[in-house]
């Protein structure tokens, strides 16, 4: 199975006859001041070099429990992915939208 799962894989490859490469991130074009932070820290991510200053902004948008933290419980992570290092964490962000 696996053999002809890969000789199918290579006839798809030698199918491809024209590759875009995209060096512009278009989702995030809009350019307030925190826009322009994570469209940054997203191009370093992208290339493995993020900066302290990137780790610092990026922490900053974490959700938790201290006064200038985003509460995840708030009206606007609803309907929202939220990235979760652990499944006790999502089901805990689960409930709490019940």
């Amino acid at each position: 199975m696996a053999g002809q799962e890969s000789a199918i894989g290579k006839a798809l490859w030698h199918q491809v006859t024209t590759v875009v490469i995209l060096r512009e991130n278009m989702r995030q074009k809009t350019q307030s001041q925190q826009n322009a932070q994570l469209r940054t820290a997203l191009v370093n991510m992208r290339y493995g070099k993020c900066t302290t200053e990137d780790i610092i902004f990026l922490k900053s948008l974490q959700a938790g429990k201290k006064p200038r933290q985003p509460q995840v419980s708030a009206k606007d992570f609803r309907n929202v992915s939220v990235i979760c290092g652990r499944h006790t964490q999502k089901d805990e962000i689960n409930r709490l939208g019940c």
